[in-house]
């Protein structure tokens, strides 16, 4: 598998996690996929540390916030 970050990666982006869900902008696990997947890791119930993983997440919770801004 390749890291994301070289080593200790998947320790960064569980920190990067952990950080976004305590901010009042983070919308909740139920706001899309990709929400749910940062709720997940910054609570350790995934390992996120390929390259693609953080990318489908970012790009799903972009994808649904500009949907949601749309139907505003």
């Amino acid at each position: 598998m390749t890291k994301l970050i070289g080593d200790d990666g998947e320790l960064t982006f569980y920190e990067v996690c952990r950080e976004l869900i305590d901010q009042d902008f983070y919308p909740g696990r139920e706001f899309s996929f990709g929400d749910e997947e940062i709720y997940k890791c910054a609570n350790q119930e995934i390992i996120i540390g390929d390259h693609q993983s953080p990318i489908a997440i970012s790009v799903n919770h972009h994808i649904e916030t500009t949907v949601a801004q749309l139907l505003i």
